[in-house]
Order: structure tokens, then sequence, then C-alpha cells
């Protein structure tokens, strides 16, 4: 976790599943309990093998990408209560950049 006077950055990394046995089967699970609770993911075609926001759509959502055996999460959310440096549509646009630029550097 990274924090500023207005940011909060979280990037977290997932590579034992438990019940789930591996990435993939974790993905599905994830996506399918998600669907389960009454909302849909927004799929990120090209990052990862795999990649979806979940959330809220009124709500900052958190970027999940599958790559190979890691599952990594992104989350940037407002510390600030006006919220103009983290609307949903930019917390979105920040997490895929910092997605892309870290998943380049990781095999």
């Amino acid at each position: 976790m990274y924090q500023t006077q207005s940011l909060i950055l979280e990037l977290n990394t997932q590579t034992a599943f438990g019940g789930f046995v591996d990435s993939v089967n974790f993905m599905q699970q994830f996506r399918a309990n998600y669907i389960a609770s009454g909302d849909t993911p927004l799929d990120v075609p090209g990052l990862g093998d795999e990649a979806f926001y979940h959330g809220g759509s009124g709500y900052v959502r958190v970027l999940l990408v599958r790559k190979g055996a890691t599952v990594y999460s992104f989350g940037i959310r407002n510390i600030t209560t006006d919220y103009s440096l983290s609307s949903p549509a930019n917390a979105e646009a920040m997490e895929k950049a910092l997605a892309d630029l870290i998943l380049t550097r990781v095999p």
C-alpha cells in the first residue's frame, strides 16, 4: 500500500489459492460469485491472461488481473471527500495504466 495526502494505492499479489486450486479457478469463482451477487464485472481485454474490474458501478472499482499463476489486484481510492482525483472513471484509468506498467516488467 502507498498513501499520499489525497490518494491510497493498493497493489496485492496472490499466488496461493487454497480451495480454489489455482489462479484460473480463483478468477472463475470470483467472477461467478460476483455475478451471483447481482453485479457484472467489467472485462478489460488485452491485460494479462484475464482481467476485470469488480465493485459496484457507483463506486471506484478494483482491477483484478490474472497473469500466469499470479493474480494481481489494483485499487486506487481518494482520501479527500470531493473525489476530484479518483472519480470511478479516473480511478479505473489509473489502475489500468499502473497494471500495464507493472505487468510488462514481470514474467
